[in-house]
């Protein structure tokens, strides 16, 4: 930078200012401890790993569509497949009644009868193939293919993996069991819950801030600050130091002094907040009315969670 003053301030300053002066100036500044730095560091943490929570529901989520497109598929091409075993076997009944009409042994109100029922079963077998065509549409979209690709399904057989074995059904109506059963299967589910680890996160994060928080009252950001400046040039009045005034019989008295080309300083400071008008009391309580709400919400998702596992469970011992 260039500083310019005037001459005469320059020459009364004794060569401590001239008149002008070309400088750099330096300066760096870094952050000992920090309560709030440290919190960021791990609630950061925590909200990667609720990503990750995240990305695993989202997964689940789209297997769980996929496999539900797959089986209306499967209902649909099987209700397709009833409708047309339905017209055959009228088409059948009608072929029958018309030869029974042929040799007189009916009127031919049975004829129209039937020919009455092939039209209805028509009408349903339209809406089953467009109901299977919809399914298909579906599936091919959660897919990510093109709307109008055609595939074939496999239908699913009954397997191991599907069936609970006599043995396992018998022992399992025992009361004590199937409570421990159920019990075993609930912190299972809690445990592989990605929805409910991701609220567990959103608590843990909630309450590192509040923690965070209180400790701002009278934890004080620490720092270390540095400066440095270098004279490049001085020109003009005051560039140089001042004559010494001598006495007889005294040392020279010198005023002003020869000023270093290079200084520097080097600082440490601590800050905490002091008067701040109730903003940190009024954070504090927010913080704490979110933890009450993300805690009711966990408690009502582990009772969803509960609730659907034993629906799922009595419709399967019911089947």
């Amino acid at each position: 930078s260039e500083i310019l003053i005037d001459e005469t301030r320059a020459e009364g300053s004794f060569g401590m200012n001239a008149e002008r002066t070309t400088q750099g100036t330096a300066q760096a500044s870094q952050v000992i401890f920090s309560e709030q730095a440290l919190a960021n560091i791990k609630i950061q943490k925590i909200l990667q790993e609720s990503r990750t929570h995240k990305f695993t529901q989202d997964e689940l989520d789209i297997l769980l569509a996929t496999f539900e497109a797959y089986i209306n598929v499967l209902k649909a091409q099987t209700y397709e497949k009833i409708q047309r075993e339905n017209l055959n076997l009228t088409q059948k009944h009608l072929d029958i009644a018309r030869l029974r009409e042929e040799v007189g042994f009916s009127s031919p109100a049975d004829v129209y009868r039937w020919v009455s029922e092939i039209a209805g079963v028509n009408i349903e077998l339209v809406k089953a193939k467009a109901q299977r065509r919809s399914a298909e549409i579906a599936l091919n979209e959660i897919l990510n293919w093109p709307l109008d690709q055609t595939f074939i399904v496999e239908d699913l057989k009954e397997t191991d993996q599907f069936i609970v074995d006599s043995a396992f059904a018998n022992n399992i109506t025992n009361t004590k069991l199937m409570e421990t059963y159920i019990q075993w299967l609930t912190i299972g589910a809690m445990r592989n819950s990605p929805e409910l680890k991701q609220i567990d996160m959103a608590v843990d994060v909630q309450e590192r801030m509040l923690k965070s928080t209180k400790r701002s009252r009278y934890i004080p950001i620490v720092g270390i600050q540095a400066n440095g400046d270098y004279i490049f040039n001085r020109g003009g009045a005051g560039s140089e130091p001042a004559d010494p005034i001598i006495l007889p019989g005294a040392d020279p008295i010198y005023l002003g002094a020869d000023l270093e080309d290079y200084q520097w300083d080097v600082g440490i400071s601590a800050s905490i907040p002091i008067l701040q008008g109730g903003y940190k009391s009024a954070e504090i309580q927010q913080l704490k009315i979110n933890l009450s709400i993300l805690n009711n919400r966990r408690s009502d998702l582990v009772n969803k969670i509960t609730q659907l596992l034993l629906t799922r469970l009595e419709s399967i011992f019911a089947s």
